[in-house]
């Protein structure tokens, strides 16, 4: 397992703790080993939606998206982030995306209902 694997398991452990800042921490330590994890970006995403910081949040879940446009929690996270500021246009957009990416899903196609 890589380092930065390695770094993104504390976080996902901190995360589960809810200690978001300290999970931030460590998202950052992998991310500043290896930038091309979206994973990171996403997870590091989440912890700044928890922390109702969007804009942080959004530029992280933006940066997983253009590092791996089929992830699809991050699409998911970004639409939902996206709904909760009213963006309702734009959340189409990467729902429609979402739905490409995984047809089989009914949450994703209720989401594009909503």
């Amino acid at each position: 397992m890589s380092k930065w694997e390695l770094i993104k398991q504390k976080g996902n452990q901190e995360f589960r703790k809810k200690n978001y800042l300290a999970a931030i921490g460590l998202y950052t330590e992998g991310i500043d080993i290896d930038p091309s994890q979206d994973t990171l970006y996403n997870n590091r995403g989440l912890c700044y939606m928890n922390l109702n910081k969007l804009d942080l949040a959004k530029k992280d879940l933006l940066k997983a998206i253009e590092l791996n446009p089929q992830n699809i929690k991050a699409l998911r996270r970004f639409s939902s982030l996206l709904i909760s500021e009213g963006e309702l246009m734009e959340a189409e957009i990467y729902i429609k995306r979402s739905i490409t990416i995984d047809n089989n899903d009914a949450s994703i196609k209720k989401d594009l209902e909503d």
